[in-house]
């Protein structure tokens, strides 16, 4: 970089790589979850004919048993229809809850790459205000210092308490990273932010803090939260619109302060 050396920006992605690798897995298991369960709701025919094979080519069999196994088959499938009619809220609400946790996971992964690879973002004032015991520090290893020295950033600057993205935007900003996001892309992830809570903290119950943040949904306090799979599809689009605008911000930024950016190769040319 320095000297009119290259300054490779490879460090900076993986993080979101690994994100989005993980985000199209989640969506893949969903979606064979799915298939599954429809599966199971239309075996009970195949299951009365075999039955019925066993009853004519194997009379040894004890026919109660036959039918044991015939209205297993059915008990699986009247709970696989249920969960077909009511549209897999609990596979989509475990997805989301994943997703959103891998989402806040690699923004502070990310930031303790920045800051390893950028000794220079430690230089700003946030970072400077941090007050951590010597002794403690000079204990860990690298990398953890630089992980407690974002977890630090985050209660300086309470980012934990604040909503959807804007918690990782208020991490971002201190790097210089921070930017414009669609309004809608923001508001999306802003429900999200609040279903995911809801299904953690309060059991998928509305209450009065979540009808009030997110009133176009149209919930009442008590009120069942459930995710539909139009809402997860939703939510994925908008996390990957999120997560692509960050990334697009990273070579903008070295272009901004180091120079072009040879974008066959993401180096930064000085």
């Amino acid at each position: 970089m320095e000297n009119g050396v290259l300054c490779t920006m490879k460090w900076a992605k993986p993080a979101f790589e690994r994100f989005t690798k993980y985000l199209m897995e989640a969506d893949r298991l969903l979606h064979l979850c799915m298939e599954g369960i429809t599966g199971i709701s239309r075996v009970v025919p195949l299951a009365e004919a075999l039955a019925d094979l066993d009853r004519f080519d194997r009379p040894e069999i004890d026919p109660d048993l036959l039918e044991e196994s015939v209205e297993e088959a059915r008990m699986r499938a009247r709970l696989a229809q249920a969960e077909i009619d009511k549209g897999f809220p609990l596979l989509h609400a475990h997805t989301v809850v994943g997703v959103w946790g891998a989402l806040e996971a690699t923004v502070i992964d990310f930031l303790v790459t920045w800051i390893t690879n950028e000794p220079d973002a430690l230089q700003e004032e946030a970072f400077a205000k941090i007050k951590i015991p010597l002794a403690e520090f000079e204990c860990l290893d690298k990398d953890d210092r630089m992980r407690v020295l974002v977890n630090e950033l985050e209660r300086s600057l309470r980012s934990q308490f604040k909503a959807g993205v804007s918690r990782f935007e208020a991490l971002l900003s201190v790097i210089g990273l921070s930017g414009p996001i669609n309004e809608e892309v923001r508001k999306t992830l802003y429900e999200m932010f609040h279903v995911r809570n809801t299904i953690v903290h309060r059991a998928s119950i509305a209450d009065r803090r979540f009808v009030d943040a997110c009133p176009w949904l149209g919930c009442s306090v008590g009120d069942q939260v459930t995710v539909s799979h139009d809402d997860w599809v939703r939510y994925r689009q908008a996390t990957l619109e999120y997560v692509t605008a960050v990334v697009n911000r990273i070579p903008l930024y070295f272009q901004a302060k180091k120079g072009p950016v040879d974008p066959a190769s993401g180096d930064v040319i000085s």
